[in-house]
């Protein structure tokens, strides 16, 4: 929903190769090829940056490029509707991390602020698996996730 509803502005696209650290973060090979673009977005009541998103495209999909913060909608919605292929699985994970000085900068928090990051993997069959990684980084008091439960009977 969050997506859905925030401007979400485009920094700048690159092409990367993981080493081990990243490689670990994506859950790929070291050396596999991704395009990483940096955004971030407005919150819609405040329009102060709420948050800091780094996606990772495998380079096949460099076609979503163009449309990430100039059309309204998720990354993963694009993918979809390009690739026509349905998301099979997410695997989210969440933690408490202190937000990076050059992302500080634009977030316009202090350097080592609290924060929440989320990464999310997303899953397709047919695409070697994954296929899409986002890490987000929400700053202290600009974001909120809930979750509710419900056993079934």
């Amino acid at each position: 929903r969050f997506s859905s509803i925030s401007e979400l502005h485009h920094i700048s696209p690159e092409d990367i190769v993981a080493d081990a650290a990243l490689a670990a973060e994506l859950g790929c090979d070291v050396g596999e090829s991704w395009i990483k673009v940096a955004t971030y977005r407005d919150s819609p009541e405040t329009k102060m940056a709420a948050s800091w998103t780094d996606f990772y495209l495998r380079p096949e999909h460099r076609s979503v490029v163009p449309l990430i913060g100039h059309k309204r909608g998720s990354v993963w919605q694009f993918l979809n509707g390009l690739q026509q292929r349905p998301i099979e699985r997410i695997e989210q994970t969440v933690e408490a991390c202190k937000i990076p000085k050059e992302v500080a900068t634009v977030l316009g928090v202090a350097p080592k602020s609290p924060a929440l990051r989320a990464v999310y993997r997303l899953y397709s069959d047919g695409d070697q698996g994954r296929f899409y990684v986002a890490i987000s980084l929400y700053p202290e008091g600009r974001f909120r996730l809930s979750h509710t439960m419900q056993r079934d009977r």
